[in-house]
């Protein structure tokens, strides 16, 4: 973990320092046998850091727990049972849910996780949203689960690059197109707000 030099002791003037007592939380610490404990997303509620781990299990199958720390580096409490996990209900994500993200939008009263589902069609982008860290609710619909395609042959992949560098964003080989198409419109606001023609009043 890594966290400010406000925090840390000893600030050496470094804006982030790694915590002296890396690695925070191991697969050895976890309630039952697992593979690993890895990429977690962080935020705070009502004054305490709040990790949705990524957490997968002894068959390579990956489920998101919680885990939660006053100070946000040491006594981690972690959740006996996942926040989320595979659900047969849900067959994208058959082979795990992954890497997940979180966001805070008061519009909502509630977190959105944005997350991978992972199942015999690939990976794809998957929404949930909480309120309290207990309970979840996925997002239903066509909108709520994204699959990662990436567009074949050159020519859409050299439009799709040109179209990017033209607005200045940053351009990658290896994008997909369900993250293309999940932050362009974002991005987009934001960069036509940024170069706005400012008119004297």
């Amino acid at each position: 973990m890594i966290i400010s030099s406000d925090v840390a002791s000893g600030g050496d003037g470094d804006l982030f320092v790694r915590a002296r007592g890396n690695p925070v939380l191991t697969a050895q610490r976890w309630p039952g046998p697992v593979n690993a404990v890895l990429n977690p997303a962080a935020t705070m509620v009502d004054g305490v850091t709040v990790l949705l781990c990524r957490v997968e299990d002894r068959r390579g199958i990956s489920q998101l727990t919680v885990a939660r720390s006053a100070d946000g580096v040491t006594n981690w409490v972690i959740d006996p049972a996942p926040l989320l996990s595979p659900s047969a209900g849900h067959p994208q994500e058959a082979w795990g849910v992954e890497d997940p993200r979180i966001t805070r939008v008061d519009e909502l009263d509630c977190w959105v996780i944005a997350y991978t589902a992972f199942g015999p069609q690939g990976p794809a982008v998957a929404l949930a949203t909480t309120r309290d860290f207990i309970s979840v609710q996925r997002l239903r619909g066509a909108d709520s689960v994204a699959p990662c395609r990436r567009q074949s042959g050159p020519d859409s992949q050299d439009h799709q690059a040109r179209d990017a560098r033209s607005r200045g964003w940053p351009v990658s080989a290896q994008t997909s197109t369900c993250v293309t198409g999940l932050i362009r419109p974002v991005e987009e606001r934001r960069f036509e707000q940024a170069h706005r023609p400012r008119h004297a009043t």
